[in-house]
């Protein structure tokens, strides 16, 4: 018997579709995920790993890939273009993740709650994520590199709802403790 066994709450990867001639492996519905809109898609689209919070946004991005949209491709994106600056080119694996999409989905979710204005203010000022990893002689090795205003944070409101915790500034670096 090949079947996994089902355990409530956990994710499976349970449906594959197809969207254009692109294969696309929609997650099962999970109550607490359903409520906020979020059922995990991936795709491979030539040799990047699409991932996407739902299956219509995945379609929306095979649709701008499809027609070349030029402000859409990573190439012409400037977060993307000085993650790979820092990085470097020798990479065994390159992630990158465009914040503005998730903060607006914050900023939907949290509407309402108290405070909830001023840390999506907050959160506007972080642009994108990139990391990678590197096999050398002495195992693996990566880097992550967030793309933000960071003169323009006000990280304390970003801690805690307290303003508990410590954060030193500088000009390109914040560290938290």
């Amino acid at each position: 018997n090949t079947s996994i066994p089902e355990k409530k709450g956990v994710m499976k990867f349970s449906e594959m579709k197809t969207y254009k001639d692109k294969k696309i492996i929609v997650t099962n519905e999970i109550p607490s995920m359903t409520q906020i809109g979020i059922h995990p898609a991936y795709t491979f689209i030539e040799d990047k790993l699409i991932l996407t919070s739902n299956e219509e946004v995945m379609k929306t991005i095979i649709d701008r890939i499809n027609v070349n949209a030029p402000d859409f491709t990573l190439e012409k994106n400037a977060d993307f273009e000085k993650i790979i600056r820092m990085i470097g080119s020798k990479n065994n694996s390159l992630g990158f993740i465009n914040l503005s999409p998730l903060i607006s989905m914050i900023g939907s979710f949290s509407a309402g709650q108290p405070n909830s204005s001023e840390m999506v203010a907050n959160l506007k000022k972080f642009h994108a994520i990139g990391f990678n990893s590197v096999n050398d002689n002495y195992g693996v090795l990566g880097k992550i590199i967030i793309i933000a205003d960071l003169d323009q944070i006000n990280f304390d409101k970003l801690l805690s709802p307290a303003g508990k915790g410590n954060v030193e500034l500088n000009k390109n670096k914040a560290t938290f403790y």
